[in-house]
């Protein structure tokens, strides 16, 4: 597992030089998904403290920082400065590195749900306790 740890964190590395070496105009999406990114890495800590309280706490530093995850997704209102159409090269690039860092981050929010869910709710196949949880 350590292994895709790794390489979701030098994809989301490569996307960050790529980012600062094209001189996007989105440069806000590194510090965007800087901030997806912890409770990425908050999920895969909790792991490490399973049968212990330090699970809650770290869970709830996890719940401050998921939204952000899931607002990336809003990002797409800069599409609009782009341009319509995807008529030159300059376009296209802008797009993709907008449409690749909200899918990036929202992924990332996504998969430390998955992640935290089970830890922190031991009988998770229960009805009630998904309503509760995605209510929260």
């Amino acid at each position: 597992m350590s292994k895709k740890i790794l390489a979701i964190h030098a994809i989301i590395g490569v996307f960050f030089v790529l980012i600062l070496l094209y001189q996007s105009r989105f440069s806000f999406l590194i510090w965007n998904l800087i901030l997806a990114l912890i409770p990425f890495d908050l999920s895969l800590l909790s792991r490490y403290f399973q049968h212990s309280r330090w699970r809650y706490l770290i869970a709830v530093f996890w719940l401050l920082f998921f939204p952000n995850a899931l607002y990336m997704m809003t990002d797409f209102s800069h599409l609009s400065s782009i341009g319509v159409g995807l008529n030159t090269t300059y376009q296209f690039v802008e797009y993709a590195f907008l449409a690749g860092g909200v899918f990036i981050g929202v992924g990332l929010g996504l998969m430390s749900l998955f992640i935290l869910y089970p830890l922190l709710i031991p009988n998770h196949q229960r009805l009630i306790n998904q309503i509760i949880t995605f209510s929260i």
